[in-house]
Parts: C-alpha cells; sequence; structure tokens
C-alpha cells in the first residue's frame, strides 16, 4: 500500500510476519514511556511464542519504506496462519493473502463495533433514554 506522506512524496507501507529480529524495536516501542498505557505489555517470551506463531497468535511488522513503524498482533487469523506454514511467497499470492488479512480485520472491526453499538443500547435502554426496540425516546 502507497501512502502520501508530507511534502507529497510516496511512502511504502507494508506488513509482513515479524522475526525474532525486530523484537528489540517491538519491544522499544511497546514499552516506550508514552505507549504504557496504550499498549499490552508482554514479555519477551510472549512475543517470541507469537512470532512462532503459538497458541493461535500472529505476530506481523508494519514498515514504512522499509523500515518499521509498528506492530499487531491477531489471534486465530487463518490467512496469518498460511502465510507462515506454507510459506507463501509468491508477490501475487502474497498481496492477495495480505488484503484478505486486512478484509478480515475490518470485519474483526466492524463486528466489534456491532457489539459495542448493542452495549450502548442496553446501557440507553436501562436509563430509559429509548425504548425496548432500541428507538430513541421523543421528548
Amino acid at each position: 500500500m502507497r501512502r502520501e506522506a508530507e511534502g507529497g512524496r510516496r511512502e511504502e507501507v507494508t506488513l509482513g510476519p515479524s522475526r525474532k529480529e525486530d523484537l528489540a524495536f517491538i519491544t522499544e516501542l511497546e514499552r516506550h514511556p508514552e505507549n504504557r498505557e496504550l499498549i499490552g505489555q508482554w514479555s519477551d517470551e510472549e512475543h517470541l511464542r507469537a512470532i512462532e506463531g503459538r497458541e493461535r497468535w500472529s505476530h506481523w511488522i508494519i514498515e514504512e519504506s522499509g523500515r518499521p513503524a509498528g506492530y499487531i498482533i491477531p489471534r486465530d487469523c487463518e490467512v496469518a496462519w498460511e502465510i507462515r506454514h506454507h510459506h507463501l511467497n509468491s508477490p501475487v499470492t502474497l498481496f492477495n493473502e495480505a488484503k484478505a488479512f486486512a478484509d478480515f480485520m475490518q470485519k474483526a472491526n466492524d463486528v466489534e463495533k456491532s457489539h459495542l453499538r448493542l452495549e450502548v443500547e442496553k446501557l440507553r435502554r436501562s436509563e430509559g433514554e429509548c425504548d425496548r426496540d432500541g428507538r430513541p425516546w421523543h421528548r
């Protein structure tokens, strides 16, 4: 994926499996004082198990123009498992798999939003802000 950076130049953003060599960047980012409250704190051993694909975890490094920029650690992602265990290395296959992975993450995000809306609706109903069907009371 390409995105436009400051000054109009384009940067390439890539997503690929994390490697043991990425652990120093990952832990530095995770343990930075500004991130400690925002990012769950894992031990090096937990990260290495996820990097190895154990316990249904997968570990992905996000790079901008060839430099590490972030990471994600999804669980139970079939696309990630396929990439790791079948060593899919064709650029077209990897692109398609990365797209499928992005689609999976979008669907997971949509499901999370639906659950959140449901919880908000329950809260509003309990506080008397809407009727049993979730429609707001008109005052």
